[in-house]
């Protein structure tokens, strides 16, 4: 049926370029350039047909030509803001059940839905997600050369979501898993899609907007609330805003419900914040109670002294502050006055000396020193201060009224040498 003809093929060379390949050359990272180079074809024999007769051309059959099928294209609809409806619906690269899922939605995540194709919606990619651009192909933020595939995962086998031609630019980190990938924000042109039955219309673009403005909101709070208790629970137990923290957290809670991670976040922080603070309630209330024990222990032990004439001026002073006490605490009596006053008990240090100075309204008898300076006045109508004149002392003290002078005062109880 068919003649030989010899023909001599002439030596021709394959000129590489990027149109010849026709798919991405970042995806041919790997290939040695030099083994491209152009190669003469060798001598071929080929085979000619002869001519065909009438009878062969009347008994062949007739070829029937293949029907192409219509390509379909995503229609575009008004935008607007979807709700996911359930758990785990998935979030695919094509309109199809066979198309590779992007990732998994969870109920009540948010989309912008741009189209429609068939049974899916077309929808904008989540905040969330990330593509992928070989860094060989790009230097200084812009693309170098022509279709440069941008894949879903920093690998050749990724699916390819878009492409992106020489001067485009990008702006990226080097992927953590795989420093030769940058991590950049998907294109625009980049669409996924969702079947239409697990979305929820809520409105227009500005659903979407405001909830992720509101988002970025609770989110900023959530931090400020956790810096604001990490700083409180450092203080000492009286000086600890318990109130302040636990508010921040319930503001979160409570002004933020269509946020359930944060809310559940905000309520395990407030946990952990009233763990903190019971500890340091419970280790300042033992010491406390330590504190008034000995205390307690001193004014026992404490032994009868006469009263000089400087310790009965001061009684008519201590029994005033005692009967404005009274007014408040249901006629108890000047020992459970005292009992109370332990409460605000301050412990003071120095050299006593007396206060001889002729003024009025001085604010006691003696005062103490530190380094030559006086830290307080001091007065006592239970201890012989005059016995400690010119002695370095240890006291256990009340707070006084200092009536306006330049140090505070104090009414000893217990004085140590």
């Amino acid at each position: 049926m068919f003649k030989q003809a010899s023909l001599l093929c002439t030596s021709v060379f394959i000129i590489h370029s990027t149109a010849l390949l026709g798919d991405n050359p970042g995806d041919l990272s790997d290939m040695n350039s030099e083994s491209i180079f152009a190669q003469p074809f060798p001598e071929q024999t080929l085979l000619l047909p002869e001519e065909p007769s009438i009878q062969s051309i009347v008994e062949q059959p007739v070829v029937q030509q293949p029907v192409i099928e219509k390509i379909k294209v995503k229609t575009p609809v008004p935008a607007f803001t979807g709700k996911v409806k359930k758990n785990k619906v998935r979030l695919r690269l094509q309109p199809n059940t066979d198309s590779p899922v992007v990732k998994e939605l969870e109920k009540g995540a948010l989309l912008l839905v741009t189209g429609e194709l068939d049974d899916f919606w077309a929808v904008t990619p989540t905040s969330d997600l990330k593509a992928y651009v070989f860094r060989s192909f790009v230097l200084d933020n812009q693309i170098e050369g022509n279709r440069v595939n941008v894949r879903l995962e920093p690998n050749t086998e990724a699916p390819i979501l878009a492409h992106l031609n020489s001067g485009d630019h990008v702006e990226g980190t080097i992927c953590a898993s795989s420093n030769k990938w940058l991590e950049i924000t998907p294109p625009s042109t980049v669409q996924f899609y969702i079947a239409k039955n697990y979305v929820e219309n809520l409105g227009g673009p500005e659903v979407k907007l405001s909830y992720e403005t509101k988002y970025k909101k609770a989110t900023q709070d959530l931090v400020l609330a956790k810096q604001f208790a990490e700083n409180e629970i450092q203080k000492s137990f009286p000086n600890i805003d318990f109130d302040k923290m636990n508010h921040n957290f319930q503001t979160i809670t409570q002004e933020y419900t269509e946020f359930p991670e944060l809310i559940e976040q905000a309520q395990e922080l407030l946990v952990k914040v009233q763990e903190q603070f019971l500890d340091k309630r419970i280790s300042y209330l033992e010491s406390k109670t330590y504190e008034e024990e000995a205390l307690a222990t001193a004014v026992k032990k404490e032994p009868m002294i006469e009263a000089t004439d400087k310790m009965k001026l001061w009684a008519p002073v201590e029994e005033a502050l005692y009967l404005s006490w009274v007014n408040v605490n249901d006629s108890r009596d000047m020992n459970e006055y005292y009992e109370d006053q332990k409460l605000a008990a301050a412990k003071i240090s120095g050299i006593l000396e007396p206060y001889l100075a002729p003024v009025k309204s001085k604010p006691g008898d003696y005062f103490i020193k530190q380094d030559g300076l006086p830290v307080g006045y001091v007065y006592s109508t239970k201890i012989n201060l005059q016995d400690f004149v010119g002695k370095k002392v240890n006291c256990v003290a009340f707070p006084r009224p200092n009536n306006n002078f330049a140090f505070p005062a104090y009414y000893v109880i217990e004085v140590e040498n």
